[in-house]
């Protein structure tokens, strides 16, 4: 194998620099909020001790502010006291100044204060005993508002400093892809800094350091609103207050998820993944082994899945798709190696190196699940089109695990189809109901866009088209959902004819046909993915084909190891010839297994 390795660049580049100069106000606003934020609960809890004396409101109200979306409101006064014989004027009302329009609270203080002016009555200010020319008159804390401050701090520093951080991560990689655009050296994979030839790390690492910093800052904050809530209780009886105590108990969470991270790393380590053949070969074989730094007990299963995903970048997110995925379970050798090795067809996406725009990138998923923290990794390993067998790891040290695999798939593939005798073969049942929480999901979307469209229909000056536009789609959706829901499947056999009958609640929809005697193989197609954080499910359905057309004989098939499961036992119980598999998906036309 080639051993060069890729020089990066010896001077900051366009990318990093023009990644900085974009992150950082929004950074520098995220900070910011973060620090208004932590002094006005600082201050609330040192007003707390402040003594109270009684103010005579010379005059008061609120403004308002129109601008084009909205009104603001801030409250305004001036009052005099005396503190310890001296009197004193101050025109600061509450803790935070400026206006805004959450809640009422201004428009309710300017108000107070209006009445006060207008009165006489005195009311109560809060003097600042070292320096008594310090007083406020509303020393509530704003839970709205300090809510705000959080939220968009935490989300304008993410942004800032995740756009930095990419920034001068991923640079490198795009300027060497770009130098490697348009020449084939066979070594496009050396672009990428991790991807050496030496073990390829997961990112347990740093996902472990980024939940702890996630988690310390949002305590940083809450937890002093904690504190001014108990107060606000104990002291004014102040019940509604009590919502304030949600944020110390997600920052609890947060720090138990990031605690969990952590355990996770210093149970196995980095577990870097060795490839073999590196790297990751289409048309050959990805395989490997993880090094755990621990012994685990040697019939602990570990479920290794294999993805290759696209990630595009739509109008205002990135989303990753699942173009192909393949698993299967193993044991740790030696209670201290987890080998596996996958046959990846030809005709795939190879691993990009300039992660922009659209790229596909190959991921590794090893999960054990264990008494105490599981072990839970994902890699992004190289693969390309080398058609390049593994060495070292054997077919026949995994025989054993494909067997239990096939087990674990016959078992997943019975939970979704039942057999039914009628005669000399069986009939095999799709039954209706099926992955209920996928259709109710799209039943529930559809509908919110189906209301978005009913409510555009009723509002003055929207737009006719957008409301059928909303309406069209969201009926669409949620009328798919009911129909998924719904729908079942009858494949049977009688002589040389195998039929598909489709039914929607039992109501017939119609059927299909295939002829033994012209009989060529099955056709599994992709269907729908789903995404469930960073974990990717692909679902098929399969037909038979023969030299006229094709019927669809399974569906609702999580993977291509529940395809394959299902093929085997469409042999077996309706006594098929010996087939081969196809694959095909939305631009994918490969052989699996011929």
């Amino acid at each position: 194998m080639n051993t060069s390795t890729h020089k990066p660049l010896s001077k900051p580049s366009t990318g990093r620099l023009g990644g900085t100069l974009f992150g950082l106000p929004f950074a520098a606003v995220g900070v910011g909020m973060l620090t208004w934020c932590s002094l006005s609960t600082w201050e609330s809890v040192q007003i707390a001790d402040w003594p109270a004396v009684d103010a005579i409101v010379i005059d008061g109200g609120y403004r308002t502010n129109s601008g084009e979306d909205s009104d603001t409101y801030k409250a305004w006064g001036s009052y005099r006291y005396t503190y310890q014989g001296r009197e004193y004027v101050s025109t600061r009302v509450a803790i935070n100044g400026g206006s805004d329009n959450i809640g009422s609270f201004q428009r309710d203080l300017g108000g107070r204060l209006a009445r006060a002016a207008a009165t006489g009555e005195p009311v109560i200010a809060w003097v600042n005993p070292q320096d008594p020319t310090d007083a406020v008159i509303d020393r509530s804390m704003r839970w709205g508002l300090q809510v705000f401050k959080l939220a968009f701090g935490l989300i304008f520093g993410a942004v800032g400093f995740g756009v930095i951080w990419g920034s001068w991560r991923t640079a490198p990689l795009i300027e060497a892809a770009q130098e490697l655009r348009g020449k084939r050296t066979g070594t496009e994979w050396l672009a990428n800094p991790d991807w050496q030839g030496e073990p390829i790390r997961s990112n347990a690492r740093s996902a472990a350091r980024a939940a702890w910093v996630f988690a310390g800052l949002w305590n940083l904050v809450s937890f002093p609103v904690g504190f001014l809530v108990f107060n606000a209780y104990t002291d004014e009886g102040n019940t509604a207050a009590l919502i304030g105590l949600l944020f110390p108990i997600v920052g609890v969470g947060l720090a138990a998820w990031a605690l969990r991270t952590s355990r996770e790393w210093w149970r196995f380590g980095p577990a870097p993944v060795e490839l073999d053949p590196f790297p990751g070969s289409i048309g050959g074989h990805v395989a490997g082994r993880i090094l755990l730094s621990t012994m685990v007990d040697p019939s602990q299963q570990f479920e290794v899945t294999l993805s290759l995903i696209r990630s595009k970048r739509g109008s205002e997110s990135r989303r990753e798709t699942a173009r192909w995925q393949r698993t299967q379970r193993v044991r740790a050798m030696g209670g201290k190696t987890i080998e596996f090795r996958f046959d990846v067809p030809e005709g795939l996406a190879e691993s990009d190196t300039e992660l922009s725009g659209t790229y596909d990138i190959w991921r590794l998923h090893v999960l054990g699940d264990m008494a105490g923290p599981d072990f839970d990794r994902d890699y992004v390993i190289p693969v390309y089109a080398t058609q390049t067998e593994s060495k070292d790891i054997d077919a026949r040290g995994l025989e054993a695990a494909a067997e239990e695999q096939h087990r674990f798939d016959d078992d997943a593939l019975a939970k979704l189809v039942r057999s039914e005798r009628a005669g000399m073969y069986a009939d095999l049942v799709f039954p209706a109901g099926q992955h209920l929480q996928l259709w109710f999901a799209a039943l529930v979307f559809g509908a919110v866009f189906a209301g978005a469209g009913a409510f555009l229909f009723h509002a003055e000056d929207a737009p006719l088209f957008m409301a059928i536009v909303f309406s069209a789609i969201g009926g669409l959706i949620a009328f798919y959902g009911i129909y998924g829901a719904g729908r079942s499947l009858r494949v049977s056999r009688s002589g040389a004819t195998v039929t598909a009958r489709r039914y929607w609640l039992g109501i017939p929809l119609g059927s299909r046909s295939v002829n033994l005697t012209r009989i060529l193989h099955f056709r599994a197609q992709k269907t729908m993915s789903s995404q469930s954080g960073g974990r990717h499910a692909v679902y098929y359905a399969l037909h038979l084909v023969d030299e006229e057309g094709e019927a669809r004989v399974g569906e609702g098939l999580k993977g291509l190891n529940e395809v394959e499961a299902l093929a085997r036992r469409l042999t077996r119980e309706l006594q098929l010839p010996e087939l081969g598999l196809e694959h095909k998906s939305q631009d994918l036309a490969q052989r699996l297994n011929a």
